[in-house]
């Protein structure tokens, strides 16, 4: 992750994720998503699983509060994962399900729930350290539905501004990975690039 401006000044923070979970005619669905994040000397564990398409999770420590309000049992239905969901977007694209990058994505991270609503902008050609070649555009816009405290609740500004991807087509098609990601969120914006893209 490379934060621009003087956001990198500011940034001590680290997240590892994994996923498992199956591909279906309806996209992929996970079974288990869990991450591993670090602020400065902190240290949290995030497991989330999806028995009977209702995500629980189980957090080390416990998060001090769940939001007010809560992600209730109904908000954790039927929602996938933040890395699923772009897996969800990639597959999309690939199959070519209606129109590229549009709908709502139900988001449930362990503790906070979201939706991301995608619209397509177009295409740009680009050039990263994994990648260079013609785009698609795609920008998702942040829904925030429960599970924020009140000092984590979006301000209608930071919402306004999507996080915009750039995905890829590999392969005539076949797979579509985003090899880009910006948001305008912090000191100057975050932007992500991929620096290596190994398919097989």
């Amino acid at each position: 992750v490379e934060a621009a401006g003087l956001a990198a000044l500011f940034t001590d923070f680290d997240i590892d994720s994994d996923v498992e979970g199956r591909l279906s005619p309806g996209g992929p669905r996970p079974d288990r998503y869990g991450h591993v994040e670090r602020t400065g000397r902190k240290r949290r564990t995030v497991e989330v699983g999806f028995a009977g398409g209702i995500a629980r999770s189980d957090v080390e420590p416990p998060f001090s509060s769940l939001g007010q309000p809560p992600a209730s049992e109904a908000d954790r239905t039927g929602t996938i994962d933040p890395m699923t969901a772009v897996l969800f977007l990639s597959q999309s694209l690939a199959a070519g399900r209606g129109e590229p990058c549009s709908g709502s994505l139900p988001v449930f991270d362990g503790k906070q729930r979201y939706n991301l609503n995608l619209t397509a902008v177009g295409t740009e050609a680009i050039r990263t350290p994994g990648w260079s070649g013609e785009a698609l555009v795609c920008d998702a816009y942040y829904e925030p539905i429960s599970g924020y405290d009140p000092e984590d609740w979006p301000e209608p500004g930071e919402t306004r501004h999507p996080l915009r991807l750039w995905v890829a087509s590999f392969d005539n098609g076949a797979a579509y990975i985003p090899v880009r990601a910006h948001t305008r969120a912090g000191f100057g914006g975050v932007t992500i690039e991929a620096r290596e893209i190994t398919l097989g």
